[in-house]
């Protein structure tokens, strides 16, 4: 059984990996056959300062997709 799984973001620019500026935030998206539950999840990890995300199983409900947006000021 997974117990839990370390998530990281990394971002390109033209192919080139580039380190984040301050002020960059990381928005992380549950998507699942839970909309509510995913709702909620979603609201609980956005405009995170870190790169990173730790997932376990209670953030999964069967299925579960995970992806980052990234807002760089």
């Amino acid at each position: 059984a997974l117990g839990k799984i370390l998530i990281a973001s990394k971002i390109y620019l033209n192919g080139t990996e580039i380190i984040p500026t301050d002020g960059t935030t990381f928005s992380w998206i549950r998507s699942s056959n839970d909309t509510a539950g995913d709702e909620v999840w979603n609201a609980a990890n956005a405009n995170k300062t870190t790169n990173t995300i730790t997932i376990t199983t209670s953030d999964i409900n069967n299925n579960a997709q995970f992806s980052c947006e990234v807002n760089i000021p």
